[in-house]
């Protein structure tokens, strides 16, 4: 039973890196094509998701 739950939680935790990997390629990739001055924040996103996740 322990291990199938270390195995979920390891499935999250490697699922979150990939996703956060995957944005943070993104908005290199937009702010070459558009330049830094037309980049957005998401703190009050990012703050809601960590937020939720406790």
């Amino acid at each position: 039973m322990k291990d199938h739950v270390d195995d979920n939680r390891l499935e999250k935790v490697l699922g979150n890196l990939l996703i956060s990997s995957t944005r943070h390629y993104e908005t290199h990739e937009k702010t070459i094509e558009e330049g830094i001055d037309n980049l957005t924040c998401r703190e009050g996103r990012n703050r809601q998701n960590r937020n939720q996740n406790r």
